[in-house]
């Protein structure tokens, strides 16, 4: 971590922090604190913050929504967590209770209240159907959460061959969506 801390400090031109991958919101929030107190804490050449933008990509929510309590919500404002993404495959995963934590964050981050968007990763057999995904994407801005990136896996992702939908493929499933439903409800 520390030497993450040096690389940040030494590249004048970093601005942005993304805590991904490992699921972060996993970590305890004695430990989430401490990294965002670190990162909130390096200073530029002027003395003032140097990180502008905090974001938290996280999964937590489709397996664990009720990790969103007080404290946690208390963490993200008060270190203004500019955004939360959510990684999110189908509508089936925004639950009652995924929508009560989106709530929690909303109400308990007041003014300081991250831009929700979700992530969606394009899976063949699981979401690769327009249907569902327009389900998916409307289901999330109905909740104030931005579908904001369709994903699609990597070539040398484990596994990737048996679940890969090609970008021509995900542009075919979005299309019939132009032009017929809120764009704004589009990643």
């Amino acid at each position: 971590w520390e030497r993450s801390l040096d690389y940040i400090k030494k590249k004048p031109e970093i601005e942005e922090v993304i805590l991904s991958g490992g699921e972060p919101l996993l970590n305890s929030d004695s430990k989430l604190e401490r990294v965002l107190s670190d990162i909130s804490n390096i200073k530029d050449e002027n003395d003032k913050q140097k990180i502008k933008f905090k974001r938290v990509h996280t999964r937590v929510m489709t397996f664990n929504p009720f990790r969103i309590t007080d404290d946690l919500v208390k963490i993200l404002a008060d270190y203004k967590i500019n955004e939360i993404a959510f990684n999110v495959t189908h509508p089936s995963e925004i639950t009652p209770d995924f929508e009560e934590a989106v709530g929690r964050i909303r109400e308990g981050a007041g003014r300081y209240a991250p831009l929700l968007v979700t992530h969606t990763p394009l899976l063949r057999g699981v979401n690769d159907n327009t249907e569902i995904l327009w389900e998916l994407f409307s289901k999330a801005y109905k909740n104030n959460i931005k579908p904001y990136y369709l994903l699609h896996t990597m070539p040398h992702t484990p596994y990737a061959d048996k679940q890969r939908v090609s970008v021509r493929d995900g542009i075919k499933l979005l299309k019939p969506l132009w032009r017929h439903k809120s764009h704004v409800a589009l990643p």
